[in-house]
């Protein structure tokens, strides 16, 4: 039980059986590791978490939606190669790298508008967030994902729809210099 806490394995179970102290602790735990499987679950955002390797070590619900990939799938796969598009992967790779050798990473503890990768092989707009966590002197990331599709087809259309406002604008003004120059 204790190796696969410390590995990260939200599913661990400890044992509560009995009616001593150690079995009220097991108890606690299992109560604490519910709840927070319960929250990230239920975010909005896609919660995708990676070791120093770039193995993916954790994925929640909304990952799945996103991304296409089951738990099951992405859980042990590299991060690099499910989600990331190929433009960016050579520079994950550095970041990650330049941060484990540093401490420094440009784009963690921000958010980032970039794109993502989905399963079936298209390129969407997520925002990004990066977040480092040292635990028990060694690395992990846990990266908030949000699909902005919806939102930049939204600021398209605003922006064509200001685009054709202000060209309506231009040809009233035009149409009525004109009238005012046939009329003189």
């Amino acid at each position: 039980v204790i190796c696969s806490i410390a590995a990260g394995k939200h599913d661990t179970r400890a044992d509560a059986t009995g009616s001593d102290e150690i079995s009220a602790l097991a108890t606690s735990f299992n109560l604490m590791t519910d709840r927070l499987d319960i929250t990230i679950n239920a975010s909005m955002d896609a919660v995708v978490q990676m070791d120093t390797a770039g193995f993916i070590t954790g994925w929640n619900n909304q990952a799945e939606k996103i991304f296409g990939w089951t738990n099951e799938e992405a859980v042990g796969a590299m991060v690099h190669e499910t989600i990331i598009p190929l433009q960016y992967r050579e520079a994950h790779r550095h970041g990650l790298n330049r941060f484990l050798f540093t401490g420094e990473g440009p784009v963690l503890n921000s958010r980032i508008e970039i794109t993502g990768l989905h399963r079936d092989g298209h390129e969407f707009p997520i925002e990004l967030t990066i977040a480092p966590l040292n635990i028990t002197g060694k690395y992990e990331f846990n990266a908030f994902i949000r699909d902005i599709t919806g939102r930049k087809q939204a600021e398209d259309k605003l922006r064509h729809s200001d685009e054709q406002a202000r060209k309506a604008l231009n040809d009233l003004q035009y149409q009525k210099f004109a009238l005012d120059q046939h009329a003189i």
